[in-house]
């Protein structure tokens, strides 16, 4: 009975350190995923941070592209209006000379008015 008490207790104790070593890979093996896990969140939480910052840059860069874009049709538009001035100021000028022209050639025709 001694003998069977002592196997039996041998075959408890082995259970028990092979117990421990299955609970102990367990633990390593969650720890070791707990790390992988962490590893890889950190890893996001830079590719997000990173991404923010593109983003961010991207949407400054695209405001002072629309501030330019507006500036510059601002710039367009007076310089439009200034044109078409112009080009209104030179159709007078054009009408004044040809009114100017048709006078000096009447003037200069015998027997008009004020001619030679």
């Amino acid at each position: 009975a001694l003998n069977q008490e002592q196997l039996q207790r041998r075959r408890e104790e082995q259970d028990h350190r092979e117990q421990i070593a299955r609970w102990t890979a367990l633990q390593r093996s969650w720890t070791n995923k707990t790390s992988e896990t962490e590893r890889a969140l950190h890893e996001r939480d830079e590719e997000v941070q990173r991404l923010r910052r593109t983003t961010e840059n991207d949407r400054i860069e695209l405001e002072a592209l629309r501030r330019s874009h507006a500036s510059a049709a601002s710039r367009r538009a007076a310089v439009e209006a200034r044109l078409e001035s112009e080009v209104a100021a030179t159709g007078e000028l054009h009408q004044i000379c040809d009114a100017l022209r048709k006078q000096l050639a009447a003037q200069a025709r015998p027997g008009v008015a004020g001619g030679t």
